[in-house]
């Protein structure tokens, strides 16, 4: 192809390489294939894998820290495993996502994910009235993105 071998050709190669000769297990070979498919193969599957940079690397990796806390880190995955095998195979000289820090996993704190927030909170007893009714309630502590209390006091 013009251009060389594009992104989408080796993303296809590396996986089928990988699990024919069972380096890689099948379920992580759908993993890379599901996060190829929906986050990188828009922006950049057409690429030639040669010329790919690390700028557009990272505007695909911040557009996914759009949609999610952990969409940044798994795009990241994917693609550093991808380009060091393409290395390794002599498909292009340098990984450019050696360029790049690896982003790191925001907590949930703050998105709609509360089962994250729990795991790591403190339950509170709050009396609601004079009645003697309580009610429970949790608080996220600072590490985890708190100060925050959830239920109603």
């Amino acid at each position: 192809p013009r251009g060389g071998l594009t992104l989408n050709q080796w993303v296809n190669i590396w996986l089928a390489t990988k699990q024919a000769s069972e380096q890689m297990k099948p379920q992580t070979a759908q993993q890379h294939k599901i996060r190829y498919k929906q986050w990188i193969a828009p922006k950049l599957g057409s690429r030639p894998v040669k010329r790919l940079t690390a700028e557009e690397i990272q505007e695909v990796i911040n557009a996914g820290a759009q949609q999610g806390h952990a969409i940044p880190v798994n795009i990241f995955k994917t693609m550093n495993a991808a380009l060091n095998s393409a290395v390794k195979a002599g498909k292009v000289d340098l990984n450019p996502m050696k360029q790049l820090t690896p982003p790191r996993q925001r907590s949930a704190a703050g998105e709609k994910d509360t089962a994250h927030m729990q795991s790591h909170a403190w339950v509170t007893l709050n009396r609601v009235n004079n009645q003697g009714l309580w009610e429970a309630g949790f608080v996220v502590p600072r590490k985890c993105g708190g100060p925050w209390f959830y239920g109603s006091m």
